[in-house]
């Protein structure tokens, strides 16, 4: 994304984080981080994670934020389908493809797609005409498969950011998956194989779009490959032509013309910006916390990756998942988690012999008197409560979400707090808890 560049302020922040005073705190010992972020999709599992009371700070949550290192844990991990993302480069200068099946490492083969997958889009024509944006999903086999997909894809003509606060395509494209109102849906759409020598059309064509000169596009899909005869690879492919005939663009990709425009790279010490397959692109799991006996905060962390500053070295977990393969020296990790749904539950135990009111607060890390503009801008929902439109700024970057009372002697399940991350946000955020 482009506000990526926040991470230079994050830097320019970090003697800020390291020293912020610490809350009173009688043990500052941190529980075992038994979350998993390697491994198989299909052996991950999805627990518990602890917290003791012994880590909550005492006293009222009054600060801009906790410091990153004081973090603790959300459980539990990064799984679910595969994500594309196609975001490098972001600004685009000429037409052709803008991903595609990255190789397999040291062979000319791609790697495939199979049953079901993710994909997430973000671009902007930096050209001085309209293009079109095409999705594509191709067979590459020797027999017929289909396709399942849902999404939502939106450009700046169709919701201008300059409208403010719940407006601005990313925004909208979180906000529609949260209500199921999708521009894309269909079911069982047959894709012809590849049979060399003929002109059969072995692909689907999921959507075109128009984008005029420096509007942005923001997309995302839920896919599923299958067949009877067990054949569901596929190729994906998201293209920027000229034309708005998918013919056309697939020849495109097919021809090894890449779009051109602001490609960014990863460093030791900055993101890059993603393009590729990463493993991973649901967050999900339990955190259950010990109630204090006493007024205390503690702090989770919440889309967080272990870079973009000292202060964020410190941080417990890397939300995110690491790439099965990425396009030109793209991010090696989904960084951003553009596109990564949240869906996590927090049980609050509470052992005195009266009832203790928690409070919750979306927290980012960015925190600055004078800087413009937003971190953060989501729809966010909590148990049954309505969606909550969520907005976090430079100046004020905090935001209750949630207030629940805890019987007592009891224990109360806070279930399914759940988000899109959208596109033009910054990472590494926190979710504190506070009780009374």
């Amino acid at each position: 994304m482009t506000n990526i560049k926040n991470i230079i302020l994050a830097l320019l922040l970090t003697a800020f984080f390291l020293g912020c005073k610490k809350n009173e705190k009688e043990n500052l010992a941190k529980p075992e981080d038994t979350s998993v972020n390697s491994g198989s999709r299909n052996e991950r599992s999805f627990n518990s994670y602890f917290i003791d009371s012994s880590h909550f700070y005492y006293g009222v949550f009054s600060s801009h934020m906790l410091p990153p290192g004081n973090l603790q844990s959300l459980g539990y991990a990064m799984g679910g389908a595969p994500l594309v993302v196609s975001n490098n480069p972001e600004q685009i200068s000429s037409q052709g493809w803008l991903f595609r099946n990255p190789d397999i490492s040291n062979s000319t083969s791609k790697i495939p797609l199979n049953g079901k997958f993710n994909m997430y889009l973000y671009h902007q024509n930096a050209t001085s005409s309209d293009i079109y944006i095409h999705i594509i999903v191709s067979n590459p086999n020797t027999a017929g498969i289909l396709l399942d997909g849902k999404g939502v894809i939106y450009t700046s003509s169709n919701f201008n950011g300059n409208g403010g606060r719940g407006f601005g395509p990313s925004y909208k494209v979180t906000e529609s998956w949260m209500q199921g109102a999708f521009t894309q849906n269909f079911m069982n759409k047959n894709i012809s194989p590849y049979i060399p020598g003929h002109a059969t059309v072995n692909y689907y064509s999921v959507a075109v779009i128009k984008l005029s000169p420096s509007k942005t596009i923001d997309g995302r899909f839920e896919f599923n490959s299958h067949s009877s005869a067990g054949t569901e690879n596929c190729f994906a492919y998201v293209i920027a032509s000229t034309s708005s005939n998918p013919n056309t663009a697939f020849n495109l990709a097919q021809s090894n013309q890449h779009a051109s425009g602001n490609f960014i790279q990863e460093t030791p010490t900055t993101f890059g910006r993603e393009c590729g397959i990463y493993d991973g692109s649901v967050w999900t799991g339990t955190t259950v916390l010990n109630l204090p006996n006493r007024k205390g905060n503690v702090g989770l962390c919440l889309n967080t990756a272990q870079k973009g500053g000292a202060s964020y070295s410190l941080l417990l977990q890397n939300q995110n998942a690491s790439a099965t393969g990425v396009i030109n020296n793209s991010s090696s990790r989904s960084y951003g988690n553009y596109g990564c749904f949240y869906n996590f539950s927090l049980k609050f135990v509470n052992t005195e012999s009266h009832s203790r009111n928690v409070t919750l607060y979306l927290v980012h890390t960015l925190y600055s008197q004078t800087s413009p503009g937003f971190t953060w801008h989501a729809p966010l929902k909590v148990g049954s409560n309505p969606i909550l439109e969520t907005y976090l700024t430079f100046s004020n970057n905090k935001q209750q979400i949630a207030n629940i009372t805890v019987p007592a002697s009891s224990n109360s399940l806070l279930e399914n707090i759940n988000f899109y991350v959208p596109g033009l946000i910054s990472s590494n955020m926190e979710l504190v808890v506070e009780t009374n």
